[in-house]
Parts: C-alpha cells; structure tokens; sequence
C-alpha cells in the first residue's frame, strides 16, 4: 500500500527531526504522496478552573517559536525540492492530551500514516514524561510509524 496523506508531528526534538527526515523519504519515492507537519502547542500553563493561562508576553514567546519551528521545515523541504507537503499550527487545549489532539487531527484530514518520533524512555524517565507516541499508538485508527532516537 501507498500512503497518500502522511501527518508528521513535529516539536523540537532529536527524535522528531528523525521522523522528519523519515518522512522526507516516502515523499521522494513518490509524488503522490502529501506531508502535513503538525505542531500542536501545549506551552501553557493551567489555573485551578481548567482555563489555560500566560503571561502575553511569555505567549509571544511560544508562537514564535512554534511558527519559527514550522518555517524552518518549511524551507528545510523546499531546499531539497519536496513540494507536496503542509505546515500546521494547532494550539493545544487544556482538556484534550497532546495525543488525542495528534489522532483528531489525523483521523479528520483523513491521514493514512502518522510518523512520530520517539525518545523509547523506559521506567522513571517514562513515568515521570509519559509519551506522546504511546499515546497516539494507542488510540489512532491508522498504522502509526514511530522513529526512535538514539
């Protein structure tokens, strides 16, 4: 089977470079397939009611990092002449989990693939971070490729 819509997401990590460059490559194989690299923003802060909460100043400070992080996959792509792709900015909501957020946005699209990477943390680490990519292993529809770091 060829996948023809792939959702990659994407933070600031070693491991989600890797399933960018992961990605990159089912793209060169072939020109019927489309790339949407999602970022979902979850840089907030809750108060006690559940509502999210920053100061603006500490706010700009996350968009522009999240778009700055889109733009550079954005030419990263361009530079080695993959046209077929999307950047998206999604922005976390306090009563949904970043992996909930990934499947919702997969299953609407509709994707055919998720890559995400994964840093394949075992105990403490694992109980204190949790993981994303478990998460969305767990719940979405679609095979979900997971990338892991070294």
């Amino acid at each position: 089977m060829i996948y023809k819509n792939i959702l990659v997401a994407v933070d600031e990590s070693t491991t989600s470079k890797l399933a960018i460059k992961e990605a990159k490559k089912f793209a060169k194989a072939s020109s019927k397939v489309f790339l949407r690299f999602l970022h979902v923003g979850n840089e907030f802060f809750i108060d006690w009611d559940g509502k999210a909460i920053y100061p603006k100043d500490t706010q700009e400070v996350f968009e522009n990092a999240q778009l700055a992080l889109l733009q550079n996959i954005e030419i990263e792509l361009h530079q080695e002449q993959i046209s077929n792709f999307e950047t998206r900015l999604l922005e976390a909501t306090p009563h949904a989990r970043l992996p909930e957020q990934i499947v919702s946005e997969a299953k609407s699209w509709p994707a055919d693939l998720i890559i995400i990477g994964t840093h394949g943390r075992q105990g403490f680490h694992h109980f204190m971070l949790g993981s994303v990519a478990e998460g969305v292993i767990r719940i979405a529809p679609m095979p979900v490729l997971l990338v892991r770091g070294s």
